[in-house]
């Protein structure tokens, strides 16, 4: 779905790539090899390397596309195997240090690519199966099948039917038909409340699910949406000789959907029986607890999930939505402007407090204001009194939010920063704005800059043919537009970060910001891994923030409504629905992108002021949205939202930036068991911080019940530490 302020942003959530059944597939090159009997001598089986391998048949498997994306979420030290192109061989998973991977997590557990139309292989042979199985054996390692067929044959003996299932895990299909699968709802279109091609299946946890997965709320109810699924039953002991085997999930029939078993030759081994991709839900909510399974909790990298709201344009006023439009007609607003009051100011404080009260996983949450100076008045004095006689009550009533609230620098008149080129015009609009916040006395952010209108990073209007403005930008950089003019109605285009306004950067530089806000629907202003900025200068972070459909001009249920059909509808500016949506459903569709965001980013989602009118008592359109959210998130995890202040977003990213730099260089880190000794080095020539799970060393916190540590290393330095599994 496009987002109105930016460049088209595809919907996630509802991405149809998992809801597809696993092939059957041939296993080539089929020896007699029995577990155990690859064997490689005079290697320190108790040493393994703090990485992760990751197997897939080829990049597109929508498998190894969701192990990939959620340890880039974590930062976590991994590799990955393109099993259809690349051969498994001893060196790779042994060196002379001993084992290369903690942990094997795997696509799916056949592996299967397409060699010819409708023929399917494996993409590991006999040998190489034998192989992956021994090392695990022989280094105590986990593993974990991201999909997986329930089999009929037994463990390790796949030669009796060398179709499907190199193992089987200890489960039976509950199906004649198995090798078909079940699809669940795979419709990508579909409106909340319109029936489905066929249903989403729920899942919930067993009581061994519940200790894997202790982060969720233990009554959680998963749904699988758009993804294939096998329902299963626990083989018995005469079906698997040998086979230990727990449940982990179950749908609402009692079928088994993931279990945790023990091979017969000593490998533990969890496998899931629904296909998964980077955009589902199920698969974010159960991924964490996979990989901290499969590494027996220690890891490189780490988790949070950040719940930031942003509100722009505090203290001045917006167009005000006409909803007597129609999908069609020309874009109009009303004549008058809308500006919050002061009851409206005092209501969002109460909502806020209603909404912590509500949700205690909220954590004391708090919006993040973007303050524009210009529209406060320094004189009217303080009061928590809405209807208090003021020169200005909002900004009486903002000097009583001052600490009730966290506030942010959106320079003091909203100007766009796309063609300001005056060094003192751009010290003025930012200086000036940080110190009319300081007079008002607000919880203030001064290292952080959100410019009007995200303006200023080559997200720009061009005109057509000849250029208005001749902006502060490289000569290969189109021209800016004018306020009006050729141009001044056209659509932002995204020119690249070479195009932003270089005189601007260097006068927030010059003013000490180090982390400017940027947009997420962009593409330039992308970071190369989920939690990274992209550095602009030398201490100048771009943090792209999320933009929403909640359009800045509206401020009632009906408003925002008639605004969202207006571009969403049949027949709007960018049609997406096939029918015109509520105002609940725009809030579902709108928490579903949000909840997905909070997992896999740092960043916040921002709305405007007039977003915050109190439309009816104790209701606004932000915290309808915020109360929407953290009903979900509550319904899923039992682990507290973070709620930092700007500043802090913007030197966590910039640590997690560096983190990843750290391990693009090559860190080195191993785990002794046999002398519970870890050791971690950097490479040389790089220094930073790095993010690792599992252990208390330099500054720690327990989070979601695990122990994170966070070390500065220094190049070439080395550090090493006692480890003692579940200590």
């Amino acid at each position: 779905m496009p987002r109105f302020e930016g460049a088209p942003v595809a919907l996630p959530l509802q991405q149809p790539d998992a809801n597809r059944p696993l092939p059957r597939v041939q296993i080539p090159g089929s020896s007699q090899l029995r577990p155990g009997s690859v064997q490689t001598q005079g290697l320190p089986a108790n040493r393994v390397a703090l990485r992760i391998l990751v197997i897939g048949p080829t990049p597109e498997d929508p498998g190894l596309q969701a192990w990939r994306a959620l340890l880039d979420q974590l930062g976590a030290n991994y590799e990955v195997l393109y099993a259809a192109t690349q051969e498994l061989t001893p060196g790779f998973l042994e060196d002379a240090n001993g084992g290369r991977f903690q942990a094997i997590l795997l696509s799916s557990n056949n592996l299967p690519y397409e060699v010819s139309p409708g023929r399917f292989e494996s993409a590991f042979s006999g040998d190489e199966w034998r192989l992956l199985w021994d090392y695990q054996r022989r280094y105590a390692v986990r593993s974990v099948s991201l999909y997986t067929f329930p089999g009929p044959g037994t463990p390790n003996t796949w030669e009796a039917d060398p179709e499907d299932y190199p193992e089987d895990y200890c489960i039976r299909s509950v199906r004649p038909a198995g090798y078909e699968g079940v699809p669940t709802d795979n419709r990508a279109t579909n409106p909340p409340g319109d029936p489905p091609d066929n249903p989403p299946v729920w899942m919930t946890l067993t009581p061994e699910g519940r200790g894997v997965f202790s982060y969720l709320n233990p009554n959680a109810e998963i749904p699988i949406q758009n993804a294939y699924l096998y329902p299963a039953r626990l083989a018995t002991a005469q079906e698997s000789p040998g086979c230990l085997v727990q449940p982990l999930l179950q749908d609402t029939e009692g079928n088994v959907l993931g279990v945790l078993s023990r091979s017969s030759d000593g490998r533990e081994r969890i496998a899931l029986t629904f296909a998964s991709n980077p955009y589902l839900l199920h698969t974010q909510l159960l991924g964490y607890g996979l990989i901290r399974w499969a590494t027996r909790g220690l890891f490189i990298g780490e988790r949070r999930h950040i719940l930031a709201v942003d509100v722009d344009d505090w203290g001045l006023e917006s167009d005000w939505w006409d909803d007597a439009l129609q999908p069609g007609d020309p874009l109009r607003y009303r004549p008058q402007t809308f500006r919050l009051s002061a009851q409206d100011a005092w209501s969002l404080y109460q909502q806020q407090r209603q909404l912590n009260a509500s949700y205690p996983l909220s954590n004391g949450f708090m919006l993040n204001l973007a303050f524009n100076g210009r529209g406060v008045n320094l004189g009217a004095a303080a009061s928590c009194n809405p209807g208090v006689s003021s020169s200005d009550p909002l900004s009486s009533l903002t000097k009583c939010l001052a600490s009730r609230m966290r506030w942010v620098n959106h320079t003091r008149d909203h100007p766009s920063m796309d063609n300001i080129t005056d060094p003192a015009a751009l010290r003025f609009q930012i200086a000036e704005n940080t110190r009319l916040a300081n007079q008002m006395g607000l919880w203030y952010s001064p290292k952080t800059l959100k410019t009007g209108e995200l303006s200023g990073l080559g997200w720009y209007r061009s005109p057509a043919p000849a250029p208005v403005i001749p902006p502060a930008l490289p000569s290969e950089c189109p021209a800016v537009s004018g306020p009006t003019g050729p141009g001044a109605d056209e659509p932002r285009k995204d020119f690249g970060l070479i195009c932003a306004n270089q005189s601007m950067l260097d006068r927030a530089v010059e003013l000490g910001i180090r982390y400017i806000h940027g947009n997420y629907s962009v593409k330039s202003h992308q970071p190369p891994c989920p939690i990274c900025g992209v550095v602009l200068r030398p201490g100048l972070l771009m943090i792209p923030v999320w933009p929403t459909n909640i359009a800045y001009t509206v401020t009632t249920p009906a408003e925002a409504t008639s605004f969202y059909n207006y571009i969403y509808a049949p027949g709007g500016r960018f049609p997406y629905w096939p029918r015109a949506l509520t105002y609940e459903e725009i809030l579902d569709q709108e928490t579903n992108l949000a909840l997905y965001h909070l997992q896999v980013s740092a960043s916040s989602h921002y709305f405007h002021q007039a977003n915050l009118r109190e439309y009816a008592p104790g209701r606004s359109l932000v915290f309808d949205y915020l109360n929407r959210l953290m009903q979900k998130y509550t319904s899923y995890y039992s682990i507290p939202v973070l709620n930092p202040s700007w500043d802090e977003i913007g030197a966590y990213v910039a640590e997690r930036t560096q983190h990843t730099a750290l391990l693009q260089a090559g860190i080195t880190a191993f785990w002794d068991r046999s002398q519970n000794l870890v050791t971690i080095s950097a490479p040389a020539g790089i220094s930073g911080v790095l993010f690792f799970t599992g252990t208390a060393q330099g500054m720690s916190w327990v989070y979601g019940g695990d122990t994170v540590s966070k070390v500065s290393l220094s190049a070439g330095q080395e550090l090493r530490f006692s480890y003692h599994p579940g200590e």
